[in-house]
């Protein structure tokens, strides 16, 4: 029987990224997911080194493209390729200045439909932190993957026998079992068995791993749990690993349209 290898990851767009990434590694097999540890990388290229070095199915907590409207308002920008580069060829603070430039002259943020479906913050916001560079780390980051094979849905083609990174948002999967984020991670796990046919189950040594952080990190490694939770169902229910060229169950049909320039956040149905 096969066991696929899931991870969820909270990623910190931060400029300086030290003690805010997690990830939580599992196993799926038959209908079962097994989180078996939670890692904590003190920089974006310990992330990028257990991305790139083993066939594996991750849920992101971070944004993979911007609304529609940005490919509009900048020439250099043609598609979701075109968008990673231009964070991989300019500095944070060039990146920020064009992207602002670009919304200065509306009335509101606009969001992304995937967004609005979920009522997500948009990528574009800037409060109650500033999301430019969240993003700007997420994009150059997923244009280092691209280059190294790894699959980015629903963007690229999807290649057998290399890692898959999926967008996710955790806190909608909070609000989906009626959970308010920061609460204990057993009181999560016992809701999503609770409620979903898909059965979790966790090392003793994941909660002792969660309990000896610092309060403010308890909450990031509850979320890579939720990530890998989320990300981990859509992959029974949704068999994400080998339609992407078909609207999942959870997609609304606006989405899907947008999806090849907004990019898509897979979730809970």
């Amino acid at each position: 029987m096969q066991t696929k290898i899931v991870y969820g990851c909270d990623f910190s767009g931060a400029i300086n990224p030290s003690e805010k990434i997690f990830l939580a590694r599992a196993e799926l097999t038959a209908g079962t997911l097994h989180i078996q540890d939670i890692i904590h990388c003190e920089e974006r290229l310990d992330l990028y080194y257990h991305l790139t070095t083993q066939q594996a199915y991750w849920g992101m907590d971070m944004p993979f493209a911007y609304p529609a409207f940005i490919y509009e308002r900048l020439e250099a920008l043609t598609n979701w390729s075109s968008l990673y580069d231009l964070a991989v060829q300019t500095s944070r603070a060039q990146f920020k200045e064009q992207i602002e430039h670009a919304i200065s002259s509306l009335a509101q943020t606009p969001t992304r439909r995937t967004d609005a479906a979920l009522n997500a913050k948009s990528p574009l916001s800037k409060t109650p932190i500033n999301m430019l560079g969240l993003t700007y780390g997420g994009f150059k980051l997923l244009a280092h993957l691209v280059r190294s094979g790894v699959n980015v849905y629903p963007f690229s083609e999807q290649h057998t026998a290399r890692s898959s990174v999926y967008e996710v948002y955790p806190s909608h999967t909070w609000r989906m079992l009626g959970l308010k984020r920061g609460m204990p991670l057993s009181t999560f796990i016992a809701s999503f068995n609770d409620k979903y046919p898909l059965h979790i189950e966790v090392k003793d040594t994941v909660y002792t791993c969660i309990a000896g952080l610092k309060p403010s990190m308890q909450m990031d490694a509850c979320d890579a749990v939720a990530a890998c939770v989320t990300m981990a169902y859509a992959l029974v229910n949704n068999q994400l690993d080998t339609s992407w060229h078909q609207k999942p169950s959870f997609a609304t049909d606006e989405e899907w349209g947008s999806s090849a320039l907004e990019g898509l956040i897979v979730r809970l149905s």
